[in-house]
């Protein structure tokens, strides 16, 4: 017996895209506006990043800084 996967409503789908979406456009706007005003605590981090060799570029730690943090608790 086959078990078969529940079909997903457009409207939740829509929904779920909607809210990444929105997620990933505060996530930019709070990093602009954190280092052009220097008031994110993730500035300090960029600035020690400079003294010393990076292992990864801000745009590759985006999803964990701004996104997984939020979302954690969801799992």
């Amino acid at each position: 017996m086959k078990s078969q996967d529940p079909e997903i409503h457009w409207f939740v789908a829509v929904m779920v895209y909607q809210s990444y979406a929105l997620l990933i456009a505060f996530g930019h706007m709070r990093d602009i506006l954190g280092s052009l005003f220097g008031f994110s605590r993730y500035a300090g981090v960029k600035r020690k990043e400079k003294q010393l060799a990076s292992l990864l570029k801000p745009t590759e730690t985006f999803f964990t800084r701004r996104l997984y943090h939020r979302i954690q608790d969801c799992w």
